[in-house]
């Protein structure tokens, strides 16, 4: 989970641009435990914070949607990012049973829709 919320992190900060504010709103819907999710949920925001983006409740700049789910096989991190009327869909997996500890996430689909 860790390595798939650093990468997520890395590719919002491209998105939504080095310094610009963020509002982001998590939420599991997997089987993951509250304190492994909320370790991901953490993960997540200090590498948004190491890249230069500020997390801020309010709407301004970016706005970023994070749902942790899971298939037969996998944990998913998917992530809905807005800016303005651009959007961007990314999801990052990884093998279920090593959630905390496995293997960084690797994008696995991203789309893109204009306004």
């Amino acid at each position: 989970l860790n390595g798939a919320a650093r990468e997520l992190a890395r590719r919002t900060v491209e998105f939504a641009g080095k310094g610009e504010g963020l509002a982001l709103a998590w939420r599991n819907v997997s089987s993951m435990s509250p304190p492994e999710a909320a370790r991901g949920r953490e993960a997540f925001e200090a590498a948004l914070r190491e890249a230069g983006c500020t997390v801020n409740e309010a709407a301004w700049g970016a706005e970023a949607r994070l749902t942790l789910s899971e298939n037969q096989s996998d944990y998913l991190l998917v992530e809905e990012a807005r800016k303005g009327d651009e959007r961007q869909v990314w999801i990052a997996s990884w093998k279920r049973g090593g959630a905390a500890a496995g293997p960084a996430g690797t994008p696995r689909h991203g789309a893109h829709r204009g306004g």
